[in-house]
């Protein structure tokens, strides 16, 4: 045996092997009894008056004496017998391969040497005479488990002592009478017959291939993680892998603590084949979980990637480590107590869940009722992303129902019979909790209130029943039974945590071993505490709840001596420091020992941030913080938590919160320059990303004016983000002076400025309508991106294609582009980026799918929101308002409109505001307010031109002459229409030269020139398969219908309105539908097919009747009077 074995395994005092030994060698014996199918048995032995030893010659002498007393155990039984100490003066012998007979036959032997043998104490100089009394028993005909066989032998030992002491008896079971001790059997499940069925079926689909993930929520006591184990008994029946994990109670817990742990518990006690060869298929993205757990797969060496690449990799090497693992064997995998649960592991389930789903994995995890009601709260925030997403089941447990009640106390006292007033006053005690139920009858059997006569239950009701009304009153009540000693020491193990170990109780109370088992004995005796189902020697409260009665009746003055006592120990073990981590920062803290705290929270910190653990990171950062404020600590070391926490919350899109701290920072007396440069910068890219512009300029001032050296990359990096507020402000010129001024003055290392400059210059190019040269600096900037692997930059450059794409008709193109850049963002989780690229994908489908384009406006508005985004949230506004005009809601619609007005007007984003000058001219234009409309057509057109914004004033030119048209002043039509040509030219757009051309058909038409007309109705119909816009094309066709009318080509004239209809409902837009109505009753009115014409027309009055859109609603008012007098001379074209 080695030293390590022997710490582990054997009892300091008699040297023979310890309870912990006897527990992991009982669970071996039994098992290698059931495969040989042979008998053993063991014998549970004390000795007798052995407090009279100890209480005449002391405790040194006492000692002695068990160690003399073990060393005749182990001289008298077989070589392959086994002597261990269970507690004081108790010892157990396992007797492998004997029946019990042959098991009594050795007790016989020992107590009959005891008769002849005398013991020398040479502490005292005096010999004693010692004789024992055992009890016995016997697997498997006693117990087939460990707890059991250990029960069987005390009551054998308890009935020796009974008779007087050195004696051997054997508990034979037999029905008590009601003077013996009513044993409870908690062990049966009962109830919940209906979930039962439906987790069973869930499981049935998971072994088809559907993974499923379900969430169980209740209040306390009311059987939640009772329920899974004991469905997780039935997976393991029909082929499931089963895995367990918990969240800690205490407030500080390692970053991604569910999945790592999940996965160390997988590598070390998984099947070890199934591991090889998922690991080999995992492997690479085997660096994410060297990452994780360097400790379990080594750490790694070589490249060196971004945080942002590193944590995707985090994220998928879990996730595929997990569902690979599944591919050989199903996977059940159980997070308990959900409610305690971090960002960290919640951003792995999100991210997994539809690998998951498709896995044989069922994952499920249950949490407490109440406890997640915050909307912000991480786990609140995945079960709405969860559900959205249609990947979660949910189960909301109650209590039990009376009949399950019932086969409660039936399974539990044994099936006798059990009055109805039993069962009736105890239901209603407990309102069916089950937690409620085991502590509730457990105090009615002990104080007498129920007991047996024959084979039938009685029960003793009065009104002086004292039955406590909380949980936590009946554990209190059961805490005052232990002695004093025994609630001394649980409660030291309470500042532990729920799960403690005999060997952190012995370091933290110098007490010998075998005390402490006697005293955690009576603790499991009580059913205060459970030996723990990890390594030996570990011992877990039985409820959560106890640990904190416990933990809260200490003395403030007591706990933080415990506390120290704990971080000593803790950090005596500088080789598994990083395991520990969480645990000093915690332990010391409530030490009151500050400047240690801070220096492990801040380790922590770190320890988070290098696995991507944002939310954890920025907790740990808190902390320390706040221990800051109490004591006088160095300023540096203040900054530094100040700006790090800060930058962590712009990463994760919390500017608020990452402003008021940078504003909290500048305050700190004596700063650096340096530092004071790093804090203004940073504000003003705060108030950048928000769209508040000029706060945003003022703040970069601010920063220039404390620059060391004015040829800094410092300086150089303030100028690119000050050229980007001219942009936003539609300063073309000024911005466009800057970024090239940046851009010579930048080194060839200086590859991400560079890709910004060029990004920027791309945007100048792309608001000015030189798309072509916007694209040339958007391919610079994504070149330069992906050499320097700056996967943010590589994202923008994407979606900045993407953008010019749609200016250039091409959608389809443009949504490839906009799915890769959210592909990247969501990698490194830039939420900022994500929430753009939401909308910018809305944007897409708001032509060809209503429904998918609302659906990604409200991711996008959820995110926009979260960090903070008003330029974004704008942006929203617009788009959904867009999607009230398609679908005929135009008082929504302004309403959207007016409200994206009222904030890009705010912070000053003048491209933004061009364009919805002509949204909200749009709304007044249907409404038939002609001098509103031309207002804000004609303002657009004006802020656009001021800025070089050439798609606006492009855009702003043909609302105008729409409604120039309507109005019938044609002459002004035709200047416009000059401008806009000569804009185009630069511009390039297909979309706008078929636009003008076809109002320059309408003219042409309208004038009677219909030659000319069909000149450019001929070169819209060669171009109209390149055209990119829905809205175009649905103009097109009603004028190409209109058209063939004049040629009396009817059944053409139809064709081309019925696909304008069809492409209008895909657009949802209402009223291009109204409008091809219109002119399908002109057509059947031509037609002589006047009834037709009448039921278009009284549709098309049914829709406008609610909606104030005077435009169309006169439209359809004139030709149906027309209609009715039969009047069809007159030609309403």
């Amino acid at each position: 045996m080695n030293t390590s074995r022997e710490l582990v395994f054997t009892d300091d005092l008699t040297k023979v092997f310890n309870r912990r030994f006897l527990l992991k060698h009982l669970d071996e014996e039994i098992e290698k009894a059931r495969r040989n199918r042979t008998e053993f048995c063991i014998l549970l032995l004390d000795i007798d008056y052995f407090k009279m030893v100890n209480d005449s010659f002391g405790h040194l002498a006492g000692d002695e004496t068990l160690r003399l007393f073990a060393g005749f155990l182990k001289d008298t039984v077989r070589k392959n017998d086994i002597v261990c100490r269970y507690a004081g003066d108790e010892f157990v012998i396992i007797l492998s391969e004997l029946d019990v007979s042959k098991g009594v036959d050795c007790g016989k032997r020992i107590i009959h040497l005891l008769e002849k043998k005398e013991f020398s104490l040479r502490s005292i100089g005096t010999t004693v005479k010692l004789s024992s009394s055992i009890g016995v028993a016997s697997f498997p005909q006693d117990a087939e488990d460990v707890r059991g066989l250990l029960y069987f032998a005390d009551r054998g030992l308890y009935e020796a002592k009974k008779g007087g002491g050195g004696k051997i008896k054997r508990h034979i079971k037999v029905l008590k009478d009601t003077n013996e001790e009513i044993v409870l059997n908690f062990g049966k499940f009962v109830g919940r017959d209906d979930t039962i069925s439906l987790l069973k079926r869930m499981l049935d689909e998971v072994l088809n291939g559907s993974g499923r993930i379900l969430f169980i929520n209740g209040t306390v006591g009311i059987g939640k993680t009772r329920l899974v184990k004991e469905i997780m008994r039935y997976a393991r029946l029909i082929g499931f892998e089963t895995f367990e994990e918990d969240t800690l109670s205490q407030r500080i817990t390692p970053p991604y603590f569910l999945f790592s742990s999940l996965i160390r518990d997988i590598r070390n006690s998984g099947d070890e084949e199934r591991v090889k060869k998922t690991l080999e298929v995992v492997s690479p993205w085997l660096e994410g979980l060297n990452w994780l757990l360097p400790d379990v797969f080594g750490k790694t060496e070589g490249r060196k990637e971004s945080k942002e690449i590193q944590k995707h990799y985090l994220s998928e090497s879990i996730v595929r480590f997990i569902t690979e693992y599944s591919e050989h064997k199903p996977l059940f995998l159980f997070f308990d107590n959900l409610h305690r649960i971090g960002e960290d592991d919640v951003e792995i389930i999100r991210y997994g869940a539809r690998n998951f789903t498709n896995s044989k994995i069922f994952l499920t995890g249950t949490y407490r009722e109440g406890e997640a009601q915050d909307s912000k709260h991480p786990l609140n925030q995945l079960i709405r992303s969860l559900s959205r997403d249609g990947l979660l089941f949910r189960v909301n447990l109650g209590p039990l129902s009376l009949g399950e009640v019932k086969k409660f106390l039936s399974a539990s006292l044994g099936y006798w019979e059990i009055p109805e007033r039993i069962i009736n006053f105890i239901n209603e005690v407990t309102q069916g909790n089950p937690l409620f139920l085991v502590e509730v009858l457990k105090i009615l059997v002990e104080k007498g209130y129920i007991y047996k006569t024959g084979n039938a239950w009685s029960f003793i009701q009065n009104k002086e029943i004292d039955i406590p009304l909380r949980i936590s009153d009946i554990l209190r009540e059961k805490i005052e039974t232990l002695t004093p000693d025994a609630r001394d020491l649980l409660m030291t193990a309470s500042v532990l945590g729920e799960v403690f170990t005999l060997m952190d109780l012995k370091f933290i109370t110098g007490e010998n071993e075998g005390y402490l088992v006697d005293l955690l004995d009576e603790g499991l005796k009580k059913g205060i505490i459970l030996e723990g189902s990890g390594n030996v020697g570990e011992y877990r409260f039985l409820y959560r709840m106890m640990q904190k009665v416990f933990y809260n009746t200490l003395s403030s003055g007591r706990r933080s001596f415990i506390h120290r006592k704990i971080s000593e120990m803790l950090e005596a073990q500088k080789e598994n420091e990083e395991n520990l981590l969480e645990k000093l920062a915690y332990h010391f803290r409530n030490a009151g020992l500050k400047e240690k705290a801070i220096q492990y929270y801040i380790k922590c910190a770190k320890k988070s941030e290098n696995v991507m653990a944002y939310d954890k990171a920025i907790e740990y950062y808190k902390q320390s913080l706040d221990l800051t404020k109490q004591m006088n600590v160095d300023k540096k070391l203040v900054f530094d938590i100040y700006y790090t926490l800060g930058s962590l919350d712009i990463k994760i899109g919390k500017f608020s919160k990452a402003e008021e701290l940078f504003l909290d920072a500048l305050k700190i007396t004596g700063l650096e320059k340096k530092d004071e440069l790093k804090l203004l910068h940073k504000i003003g890219y705060i108030y950048s990303r928000r769209g508040e512009l000029e706060k945003s300029l003022e703040y970069y001032r601010k920063a220039n004016s404390v620059l060391p050296d004015d040829s800094s990359l410092e300086k150089l990096s303030l100028d690119i983000d000050e050229a980007e507020i001219y942009l936003k402000k539609g300063e073309y010129t000024k911005s466009y002076k800057l970024a090239e001024d940046v851009l010579r003055k930048l080194g060839e290392e200086c590859m991400k400025e560079k890709s910004m400059v060029f990004s920027l210059l791309g945007d100048i190019n792309y608001f000015q309508g030189n798309l072509d040269n916007a694209v040339k600096f958007y391919n610079k900037s994504l070149d330069l991106a992906r050499k320097c692997s700056d996967e943010a930059r590589i994202a923008i450059a994407h979606r900045n294609i993407g953008k010019v794409l749609i200016e250039q008709g091409k959608k389809n193109e443009a949504e490839k582009f906009f799915l890769t850049a959210l592909n990247v963002a969501e990698k490194i989780n830039d939420k900022y980026l994500i929430g753009k690229l939401y909308n910018n994908i809305g944007f897409i489908f708001s032509t060809k799918d209503v429904e998918k384009a609302k659906e990604y406006y409200m991711k996008s508005l959820e995110v926009t929101k979260l960090i903070g985004d008003e330029d974004g949230l704008a942006s929203i506004f617009s788009n959904i308002g867009h999607l009230y005009l398609r679908g005929g809601e135009i008082n929504k619609a302004l309403n959207m409109f007016e409200e994206a007005l009222r904030i890009w007007q705010l912070i000053g984003m003048v491209s933004s505001i061009a364009r919805t000058y002509l949204d909200v001219g749009r709304v007044y234009f249907y409404r038939k307010n002609f001098e509103k409309s031309f207002y804000y057509f004609f303002k657009a057109k004006e802020i656009s031109q001021n800025t070089d914004f050439v798609n606006g004033e492009l855009s702003a030119i043909l609302h105008l002459c729409e409604l120039l048209l309507e109005e019938g002043k044609k002459g002004a039509v035709y200047e416009l229409l000059k401008e806009a040509e000569k804009l185009n030219v630069t511009y390039k757009s297909l979309n706008y030269e078929v636009g003008i051309k076809l109002i320059k058909a309408e003219l042409a038409y309208e004038s009677g020139s219909k030659e000319e007309a069909g000149v450019y109705y001929n070169d819209i119909i060669e171009k109209f398969s390149e055209i990119s816009s829905k809205e175009l094309e649905v103009k097109v066709d009603i004028f190409s219908s209109k058209f063939l009318l004049s040629k009396g080509k009817f059944n053409e004239s139809l064709r081309y309105l019925q696909r304008a209809f069809v492409v209008s409902d895909e657009m949802g837009d209402k009223f291009s539908q109204i409008l091809v109505m219109f002119y399908k009753a002109i057509v059947f009115r031509e037609m002589g097919n006047l009834n037709e014409s009448m039921t278009l027309l009284n549709e098309a009055q049914n829709i406008l009747s609610n909606t104030p859109v005077r435009l169309l609603k006169d439209k359809v008012d004139i030709l149906t009077k027309e209609i009715n007098r039969r009047n069809v001379n007159e030609d309403i074209f």
